[in-house]
């Protein structure tokens, strides 16, 4: 891992819409929010993986937004922020030291398959 991590933000928001209730992962990589939508709380990962979907990079506005999401496309709530450092940021594989209200520790998300990431603690 690279001695000299990446420092920055992240939020986990609760998006509710049509399809029921996911949490959208965002950390901050200067230019946008890449983001995954998960299946569960991020903080809920540990001997069982979150699996999550990348999706489209967000604009760093909703670092702070809260409320309805235009186009019908639900409503989102804060679950979670704080900042983090990213220890490892190659195609396939993320690894991160969240420092959140509740998403806490090392963590590694890693591509399972397409768009389909694994999201558990860092046990290497």
């Amino acid at each position: 891992m690279p001695t000299d991590p990446t420092t920055t933000e992240f939020v986990v928001l609760r998006h509710e819409d049509r399809e029921g209730v996911h949490y959208d992962l965002m950390i901050d990589t200067g230019a946008a929010l890449a983001t995954w939508k998960c299946s569960g709380p991020p903080e809920s990962a540990g001997e069982s993986p979150i699996f999550c979907r990348q999706i489209g990079d967000h604009r760093r506005a909703y670092l702070d937004y809260e409320g309805p999401i235009s186009g019908g496309r639900g409503e989102v709530r804060r679950h979670d922020r704080g900042h983090c450092e990213i220890l490892n940021q190659s195609g396939d594989v993320w690894t991160v030291a969240f420092h959140g209200w509740k998403l806490n520790g090392l963590y590694e998300l890693s591509r399972n398959e397409g768009d389909v990431w694994r999201l558990n603690p860092y046990a290497h």
